[in-house]
């Protein structure tokens, strides 16, 4: 409980945050916009390191709630991935965790990895 926080969208990403905090990683930053060429907000994420490593909890209602009129879950989740390649494409690295990373433990190594290689930490 003490890792949530009125920003996050659900217990997913705050059980994230704990088990990246209860592994001595740097606090990250909630929310923080980060913007396109042209000062266009291209993407919220539910969590981010200096910009450089962005962390995102998907939960099996996540593309349901993202829907356009006229869209399907499929579609929204192809904008997702379109997204992420853009990301990857300004040298952005993006994590994506379910419920069953969170089970695991396995979100702590998958962020303490990215964040090594993406200088942030040793």
């Amino acid at each position: 409980m003490r890792h949530a926080s009125p920003l996050a969208d659900g217990v997913g990403e705050s059980w994230c945050r704990a088990q990246v905090l209860g592994a001595g990683l740097p606090r990250p930053r909630l929310k923080h916009a980060l913007l396109e060429d042209g000062d266009e907000e291209m993407v919220q994420p539910d969590m981010d390191w200096s910009g450089l490593v962005l962390g995102e909890f998907d939960g099996a209602a996540r593309y349901e709630r993202v829907r356009v009129p006229g869209d399907t879950a499929l579609s929204a989740s192809w904008r997702a991935i379109a997204r992420d390649d853009r990301l990857r494409e300004r040298g952005i690295r993006v994590l994506r965790w379910t419920w069953s990373d969170l089970e695991r433990h396995d979100v702590a190594a998958s962020c303490r990895y990215r964040l090594q290689r993406a200088g942030l930490i040793r």
